[in-house]
């Protein structure tokens, strides 16, 4: 028994020697992963709706500025039709509301909590059909992501949906956050529409996972089949494993293909 030296070129060596070996195990990894992939793995389809939350309106501005004018005993009337014009408002879109960076800010801290208010509400619990719901905040804004996840694609649509009309309300049916909070609102800016692919599993990552893998295994069988190989192959393996230098050896004709008709002369 000797010992190996690990250089680069007993690496290179071993790969060249075993590379239709290695060659083929990296192709069956990626063609197994590729397969568990289409057929063993149930696919998930998420859909996604966006809403918006204010913790100060239009509505609410309107009443504001109508006090103000109260207070100060505005008596023309021209003013308070304009008053109660604005304060008729009945979204943050209706009327011209100025808006400062104090109420984004605010709006931004009121989106954090709604996001926990709604993922641990009962009612939109009951509301997911199986579905996985996830709600997340777009960079720290106002700006809320209301994701489905679920293995049919219509079904996380219109449970997002459903979700998103409980959390604003409807022409019939007071909103979620209505129902909490006496000011501000929350608005649906996009509905989610029926997911046309999967987003869960990701084929093409999987058969590259396949293939690392294989190379990998391949590689590591390989290493192992070079350590319990002790047969003698030059005389550098000689001269491991007997410590005596090696001043000539016999050359094998027959492996090669001119001198052997030579040696037989």
């Amino acid at each position: 028994m000797f010992y190996k030296d690990f250089t680069v070129s007993f690496f290179l060596k071993m790969i060249l020697k075993r590379l239709k070996f290695i060659i083929l195990l990296t192709l069956v990894g990626g063609i197994l992963t590729l397969l568990y992939a289409n057929f063993f793995i149930t696919p998930s389809y998420s859909a996604q709706a966006m809403v918006i939350v204010q913790n100060y309106t239009a509505a609410d501005a309107a009443a504001d500025e109508a006090q103000k004018a109260a207070e100060n005993g505005v008596t023309d009337q021209s003013q308070q039709e304009d008053i109660q014009d604005t304060t008729n408002a009945k979204s943050f879109n209706d009327g011209n509301v100025k808006i400062y960076a104090s109420d984004l800010n605010a709006s931004s801290t009121l989106a954090q909590y709604c996001t926990i208010l709604f993922k641990n509400n009962v009612e939109i619990q009951n509301m997911l059909n199986g579905c996985g719901m996830e709600i997340t905040q777009e960079q720290d804004s106002n700006f809320l992501w209301i994701t489905m996840t679920s293995s049919n694609p219509k079904t996380a649509a219109d449970t997002c949906n459903a979700v998103v009309n409980k959390i604003t309300g409807t022409k019939n049916e007071q909103g979620l956050f209505d129902e909490i909070f006496s000011a501000g609102g929350v608005t649906a800016v996009k509905y989610a529409s029926v997911p046309s692919s999967s987003t869960y599993p990701n084929v093409k990552n999987y058969a590259l996972y396949g293939l690392v893998g294989g190379l990998a295994l391949s590689l590591v069988i390989s290493f192992i089949l070079e350590l319990v190989d002790t047969t003698v192959k030059h005389d550098d393996d000689l001269f491991k494993m007997y410590k005596i230098p090696v001043f000539g050896e016999i050359m094998d004709f027959e492996q090669n293909g001119d001198d052997t008709d030579e040696a037989k002369k």
